[in-house]
């Protein structure tokens, strides 16, 4: 599916345009075909709509690789926590990562420590990767798999992608908590 049927999906799915184009750049930096499947709301509060789960199916290949898998980059990227077993950021139980920094100082943000881009600490996509290979028996029985929250994954989309390209190689499912900026 093109970048440009997938901003389209969003938009007509009643997404800002600011989180369509923040997962269009998620796109094309992961540079693989993407195909929206759907929103759920983040939270129930009118107010807090902005944010959403964006459930994001990604190609094995590379487009105009032949077909031919593609290595998956060891990304470097500031976290400011993992949490193995959570069953609120998305369907089944979820790894969740939450990514450091963010710029929009929300009032209802339940991660104001996760706010500084220089908080934190440096983590490797890889080194994540093997985190949830560990606790991967647990994730996907149910439809389980890796949550990539903040602060705001899409301030860093490079170290996002190579999340969910890792989680992906691990047959996960992804979800990617977001305000859209990035």
């Amino acid at each position: 599916m093109m970048i440009s049927a997938v901003k389209d999906i969003f938009l007509s799915n009643g997404a800002s345009p600011l989180l369509a184009a923040g997962v269009c750049q998620l796109a094309r930096t992961f540079r693989c075909a993407v195909a929206a499947r759907g929103f759920k709301a983040a939270c129930s509060q009118p107010t807090e709509l902005q944010r959403r789960y964006v459930h994001l199916a990604y190609a094995d290949t590379i487009e105009g690789s032949g077909g031919n898998p593609v290595p998956i980059p060891e990304v470097v990227g500031r976290i400011h926590s993992t949490e193995s077993f959570s069953a609120v950021d998305g369907p089944g139980i979820r790894f969740i990562v939450f990514t450091q920094g963010c710029g929009m100082r929300c009032k209802f943000c339940s991660n104001p420590d996760t706010w500084s881009s220089s908080g934190g600490e440096e983590a490797s996509s890889k080194d994540i990767a093997a985190q949830i290979r560990s606790v991967a028996p647990y994730l996907r029985p149910g439809g389980g798999g890796v949550t990539c929250s903040g602060g705001e994954p899409l301030l860093q989309p490079e170290f996002t992608a190579a999340i969910f390209q890792e989680a992906h190689a691990q047959g996960m499912t992804t979800c990617l908590d977001t305000t859209g900026q990035g």
